[in-house]
């Protein structure tokens, strides 16, 4: 009995350790002088990428606030850039929402 106990507090310890390593690297990330923390960020590689990637997020209700360089321990990943985003406020998304034309094409319709 005393064997499990350990066993599982072994996995709890491992589990909590990984956590914190893990939010202690990416957190870095977000440090940036233009793209503090609390602010999400998205990887890129092409400038039409770019563009996919910051539509999306767009449609998902974010806002693009800067476009960083990603720093040097995060080079090796391939993508050299991201888009720092933040959350559209309520009347940003009302506005943005109220601009986008949603079209629907019937049956016998003449448009």
């Amino acid at each position: 009995m005393r064997t499990f106990f350990l066993f599982i507090f072994l996995i709890l310890l491992i589990c909590t350790i990984s956590l914190l390593a893990a939010n202690t690297i990416t957190g870095q990330l977000t440090n940036t002088p233009n793209c503090p923390g609390g602010h999400t960020y998205a990887f890129y590689r092409t400038l039409e990428e770019r563009e996919k990637v910051e539509r999306m997020w767009l449609k998902s209700g974010f806002v693009a606030v800067a476009n960083e360089r990603v720093p040097q321990s995060f080079e090796s990943s391939g993508q050299p850039r991201f888009l720092c985003l933040r959350r559209m406020t309520k009347e940003e998304l009302q506005k943005y929402q109220a601009g986008e034309r949603i079209s629907v094409i019937t049956k016998g319709s003449s448009i």
